[in-house]
């Protein structure tokens, strides 16, 4: 985990994954849009790691 914030009206999360092909990053996706139809999701590729280190 990179970084966490929690506040009563947000929770933002930012992990590093990684998957071997997209039906993976979809199957993630779905199974957390189960959890809150609401939550929103941002998938960025792994190139802009480096420019945060």
């Amino acid at each position: 985990m990179k970084r966490l914030d929690e506040t009563p009206d947000l929770f933002e999360g930012l992990f590093f994954v990684e998957f071997k092909n997209f039906a993976q990053l979809k199957r993630l996706k779905e199974a957390l849009k189960q959890l809150d139809q609401q939550m929103t999701i941002t998938f960025l590729d792994g190139a802009w790691e480096a420019a945060i280190r």
